[in-house]
C-alpha cells in the first residue's frame, strides 16, 4: 500500500509568542548557555594567574576594605597587599560605586582576613562566574524580546553569539565589576522593550527604578543606560497613551523621571564624594595618569580617526593574539554585514509587515544603548584611558542583537551549522589559549604558589563546554522547525 503523508498539526502560539513545546526547548537551551559560560569562566579561573593585574588586585582590596566598613580613597592605596600579586601604587578602582564590594564582602573579606587571600580570590572569582551565568539568561530574556513571532530562537541566538566575547567570558573568571554592570543593563534595556511594546505600568516602573538605581551603585558609564531607559519609558507613554498630548506631557514627564530620581537617591552621594575628594563626578585622575604611567589626553578627532581604536575594539574574540586576532574582526564585520543584507532583503520582498512602531522603537533602543557605549568609551580614551573591548560589555544586549541578527538572516537550513561553525571557532580560539597554558605543563598554579589545579579538572571544564554548545544547537534546531515562515 502506497505511504500517505499526514499533515503536521499545527503548532499554536499564545499571546506572547510563544508556542506549544518551546518550554522544553527553552529549557534545554538556557542550560546549554549556562553551562557553557561557567564551564569556560570556571576554566579561565582555574589557568589564569591569581591576580594577575594590578586591577584584579585593587577590586579585591575594595571589598575587603568595605569588610572593615570604610570606602577606599584613590591616595591612601591599598590594604589587601598579598605577596606575589601585582600591586598597584594607588587605590586606582576607589572611584566606582560601592554595590558590587558590598555584595562580595561578605565572601571575600573573612577569609583575606584569616590569611586565606588565594581562597578568597578564588571565592570572589566564583561568584563572578555565577554573574556570568545570571547574565546570559537575562540576555536570553531580553533577546526573547527582541522579536514577537521567533521569540525562542532569538532567545538562544542572543546570548549565544556574544558569551563567546574574549573580555565577557575572562572577567567571568576574574573578579571584576563589569559582569555585574552588564546583567544589570540586560535587565533594564528588558524592561525599557517591554515598555515600549506593551505600554507603561506600575511594576515596568518599579522595576526600572530598581534595575537603574543598582546600575549606578555599580559603574559610573550605566549613565547611558539609564537615559536610554528613562527615554524608552518616555516613548512608550507616546506610544500607548491616548489622552490629550498635555496629559501625556505630564505622564511623560513623571514616568521619564523616575528611574533617574531613583538612581539620584541611591547613588548620587557616591558621585558627590567623588567630586569632594577628586575634583570630578567620574572620579578620573588625570593629572596622576599623566605623570605617573604616561597616559595623557588625546584629541578627539585622533581618536575617532585612528588605527587603533576601531581596530582594538574588532577585538571582540581575540585570545592569543595570532589567529583570532585577524579572524575575530572579520568574524564581526561579516555578522554586521550579513545583519544588513537580510534586512534589505527582506525591505525588498515586502516581509517586514511585522516591522511597526514597536519594533521600530525597539531597534532604536538597542542604537542608543550601542551607540552611547561606544561615545562613552570614545570619551575615555581621548580623556587618556586604554583602549580595551571589556568597555564595550555594557553594548552586549546591541551585539548579539546584530550577531544573531546575521546568522538569522540565512537561509533558515543554513541557521544551525552557521551557528556550529561560530560557536566552535569563537570557543575555539579560548581552548586553544588554555590549553598552551602552565597548568598543562604541570606548573604551579599560578605561578608562585604550592597549589595545584589538576589538568583532569581543566578538561572535564571542556568536556561540559562541549556538552552546553550541542544543547544550545539542538535547542536552536528544534526551534527553528516549529516556525512558519518568517
Amino acid at each position: 500500500m502506497a505511504d500517505v503523508a499526514v499533515p503536521r498539526r499545527p503548532v499554536r502560539a499564545d499571546a506572547t509568542g510563544r508556542r506549544r513545546g518551546d518550554h522544553p526547548r527553552a529549557l534545554l537551551g538556557a542550560i546549554g548557555l549556562v553551562l557553557a559560560i561557567v564551564c569556560a569562566a570556571g576554566a579561565f579561573a582555574a589557568v589564569s594567574r591569581v591576580l594577575n593585574t594590578s586591577d584584579e588586585t585593587a577590586h579585591m582590596d575594595y571589598a575587603y576594605q568595605v569588610w572593615h566598613g570604610r570606602l577606599p580613597v584613590f591616595q591612601h592605596g591599598l590594604l589587601f597587599r598579598p605577596r606575589d600579586a601585582n600591586v598597584p601604587p594607588v587605590q586606582w578602582e576607589a572611584q566606582h560605586p560601592p554595590l558590587f564590594y558590598a555584595i562580595a564582602a561578605p565572601i571575600v573579606g573573612p577569609l583575606i582576613g584569616s590569611g586565606h587571600w588565594l581562597v578568597a580570590t578564588m571565592a570572589g572569582r566564583g561568584l563572578n562566574v555565577l554573574i556570568a551565568a545570571a547574565c546570559v539568561l537575562a540576555l536570553a530574556w531580553a533577546g526573547s524580546l527582541l522579536s514577537l513571532r521567533r521569540r525562542l530562537v532569538w532567545a538562544i541566538a542572543v546570548p549565544a553569539t556574544v558569551a563567546p566575547v574574549a573580555l565577557f567570558m575572562r572577567v567571568g573568571g576574574s573578579f571584576y565589576i563589569d559582569n555585574l554592570a552588564t546583567l544589570l543593563t540586560a535587565l533594564a534595556i528588558g524592561v525599557a522593550i517591554l515598555a515600549v511594546r506593551g505600554g507603561v505600568t506600575t511594576r515596568k516602573e518599579v522595576a526600572a527604578a530598581v534595575l537603574c538605581a543598582a546600575g549606578m551603585l555599580t559603574e559610573a558609564t550605566f549613565i547611558v543606560t539609564l537615559l536610554v531607559v528613562a527615554g524608552a519609558l518616555v516613548l512608550a507613554v507616546w506610544m500607548h497613551d491616548h489622552r490629550r498630548w498635555p496629559a501625556r506631557i505630564a505622564r511623560s514627564l513623571a514616568v521619564g523621571l523616575v528611574p533617574i530620581l531613583a538612581a539620584s537617591a541611591a547613588s548620587g552621594w557616591f558621585y558627590v564624594r567623588n567630586k569632594r575628594l577628586t575634583g570630578t563626578y567620574t572620579g578620573q585622575q588625570q593629572s596622576w595618569a599623566a605623570a605617573h604611567i604616561g597616559r595623557h589626553r588625546i584629541p578627539l578627532w585622533d581618536v575617532l580617526t585612528g588605527h587603533p581604536f576601531w581596530h582594538g575594539n574588532l577585538q571582540l574574540f581575540t585570545q592569543n593574539g595570532g589567529l583570532d586576532a585577524r579572524l575575530g574582526p572579520i568574524l564581526v564585520e561579516v555578522l554586521a554585514a550579513l545583519a544588513v543584507v537580510g534586512w534589505l532583503v527582506g525591505l525588498g520582498q515586502h516581509r517586514l509587515a511585522g516591522f511597526d512602531r514597536g519594533q521600530a522603537a525597539v531597534v532604536l533602543i538597542l542604537a542608543l544603548q550601542g551607540v552611547g557605549t561606544l561615545v562613552t568609551e570614545i570619551g575615555y580614551v581621548a580623556s587618556g584611558g586604554a583602549i580595551n573591548t571589556r568597555y564595550l560589555l555594557p553594548a552586549l544586549l546591541p551585539l548579539g542583537a546584530l550577531f544573531a541578527a546575521g546568522l538569522l538572516a540565512l537561509p533558515r537550513v543554513l541557521v544551525t551549522p552557521a551557528l556550529a561553525a561560530y560557536l566552535g571557532l569563537t570557543w575555539g580560539f579560548f581552548a586553544a589559549w588554555a590549553w598552551v597554558q602552565p597548568i598543562f605543563g604541570g606548573s604551579h598554579w599560578s605561578g608562585h604558589t604550592a597549589n595545584q589545579v589538576p589538568w583532569v579538572v581543566v578538561l572535564a571544564a571542556f568536556a561540559g563546554l562541549l556538552a552546553g554548545i550541542l544543547l544550545q544547537l539542538w535547542a536552536m534546531r528544534r526551534a527553528l522547525t516549529q516556525l512558519a515562515p518568517a
